[in-house]
């Protein structure tokens, strides 16, 4: 886990030039594998993080023998395996694979714009996307959640499933005490 600093409101001279930004918690980054290479993980853990909406999964990667973090899909359970393969035939929830491999109509979610760029679409807490079709064995129609669609690259990876904390919304922090 990396330190992840904060300013309070000032700046490089250490002078505040906004006011009422500071306090709270304490915060390490943990770095979330967003950009995909081939392996095979089992969830050790579910944790929650701080610097994001939505929980992450921290997985065992068995080729490498090294631990990673990756943004849990909604159901996903400890000891559950994860693939990330480009050529994933059959995948289930919380596999990531290309978008040519995604049957229509699947549910998915941390979508990468250009591919081996790393997902940049619906990485959100509760958030998703609809695979709607596959056009010209080229691109790909995707269904966001504000109803906006968009081409991607049929070698774009995306991972199946809902992202996690879907009920963030609907949380009521109440004063402002409790933020802090």
């Amino acid at each position: 886990m990396l330190k992840n600093s904060k300013h309070g409101g000032r700046n490089n001279t250490g002078r505040i030039t906004v006011r009422h930004i500071g306090g709270g918690c304490k915060r390490r980054y943990r770095q979330i594998l967003f950009k995909r290479f081939p392996f095979i993980g089992i969830v050790i853990n579910l944790e929650y993080d701080p610097n994001r909406t939505s929980f992450i999964a921290k997985i065992f990667l068995k080729d490498l023998k090294i631990f990673k973090y990756v943004l849990a899909p909604e159901n996903i359970i400890i000891g559950d395996f994860i693939i990330y393969n480009p050529q994933l035939k059959n995948p289930q929830l919380g596999d990531s694979t290309i978008l040519k491999n995604i049957p229509t109509g699947t549910i998915i979610h941390n979508i990468e714009l250009k591919p081996n760029k790393g997902g940049q679409l619906a990485r959100s807490a509760g958030c998703f996307a609809y695979l709607l079709e596959k056009v010209d064995n080229k691109f790909a129609r995707i269904k966001l959640k504000s109803k906006e669609q968009r081409l991607i690259s049929l070698n774009c990876f995306a991972t199946l499933g809902i992202v996690s904390n879907t009920d963030h919304n609907l949380i009521k922090i109440g004063k402002a005490g409790k933020n802090r």
